[in-house]
């Protein structure tokens, strides 16, 4: 009834990679890597899933190509090189993504302060946070990747949702916003 640990892991390790992917804008085979990992699909392909677009012409998909093993070693993937495998897949997440959260401070009064973080956009600067982190009021101010310290106040917030969005004084040259997957 429940999967095994291997299986577990395999999933974890699969799904963590396609997260990356997404959040990159890859396109990617999904049906290759559940194959790479010794996974059998339980739906539809995701292309299947996918809206017909008529006005954007359709981009080449690339494919996972497995290594070649032997066939005694291609039933079970070797655990350590999936764990290198998502390290890998994380470590340049982490140097891609870094640089565009920001660590927020929020002084209230002058003995009472709220902390948070948050992450840029777009060009404009705008950061989305966490808005129970703000919604008191108060001095906002943001600590960029690089060390620089600036200003913000709050454009907007949703207590429901819990997101707000701040707009620094200025934004370091060395930022990039966060792509965001459509």
């Amino acid at each position: 009834m429940y999967p095994d640990r291997l299986t577990v892991r395999r999933c974890v390790a699969a799904a963590t990679i396609t997260l990356a992917l997404a959040g990159s804008s890859c396109t990617f085979n999904p049906a290759a890597l559940t194959a790479f990992f010794g996974l059998t699909p339980t739906v539809a392909p995701a292309a299947a899933l996918l809206p017909t677009q008529t006005s954007v012409p359709p981009t080449p998909v690339p494919t996972l190509v497995a290594p070649t093993v032997t066939p005694a070693a291609a039933a079970v993937p070797d655990q350590f090189s999936i764990v290198a495998a998502e390290q890998a897949v994380l470590v340049e997440l982490y140097e891609r993504i870094n640089p565009a959260v920001v660590a927020i401070t929020v002084r209230y009064t002058r003995d009472s302060i709220g902390q948070g973080t948050g992450f840029v956009v777009d060009a404009q600067g705008h950061i989305v946070t966490n808005h129970h982190v703000v919604a008191g009021g108060g001095e906002i101010e943001i600590a960029f990747f690089g060390g620089e310290r600036v200003r913000a106040e709050l454009l907007g917030g949703d207590a429901t949702t819990d997101i707000a969005v701040l707009q620094p004084a200025r934004l370091p040259a060395d930022v990039a916003p966060v792509v965001l997957a459509d």
